[in-house]
């Protein structure tokens, strides 16, 4: 892999978790990320308007860069093994439906949501395009 596509895929981790992160931390309430600055007495908290944009921001783009960050992530682990990306996408997409399961048994706090895992599936299979695209272009 070439250090242009090596950047590439950095790039890809490192935007996406910390965008993901940011949509975390400033629109959604009751987050890990919200209570790890509540210890220093701070609240990142912005409210936003009650429509369709700010819904699918505050509720599901987070996870969708998460779990598109975690392909990734995985990949650049995985990616020497004969079906690298394959284990890649499963791996990514089996943490976000067993986070999914655990917050719906109450084992971690949030709130369980099938648009949640539908989203993180997204997030894996336009990875998967991505990574693909980038593999092709290694090739020429």
């Amino acid at each position: 892999m070439v250090k242009s596509q090596k950047i590439f895929l950095a790039l890809n981790i490192f935007i996406s978790f910390g965008i993901g992160c940011f949509i975390y931390a400033f629109f959604k309430r009751g987050t890990y990320i919200n209570s790890f600055f509540s210890l220093f007495g701070l609240s990142l908290y912005v409210s936003v308007p009650d429509n369709l944009f700010f819904s699918v921001l505050k509720n599901w783009l987070g996870d969708f860069l998460w779990a598109y960050a975690l392909t990734f992530s995985m990949y650049t682990v995985l990616k020497k093994l004969k079906y690298g990306l394959a284990c890649s996408a499963a791996v990514a997409f089996l943490a976000g439906a067993a986070l999914e399961i655990a917050q719906k048994t109450g084992a971690i706090s949030g709130t369980f949501d099938l648009v949640d895992i539908a989203a993180e599936g997204t997030a894996v299979i336009l990875s998967i395009i991505i990574i693909k695209g980038v593999q092709k272009n290694e090739k020429v």
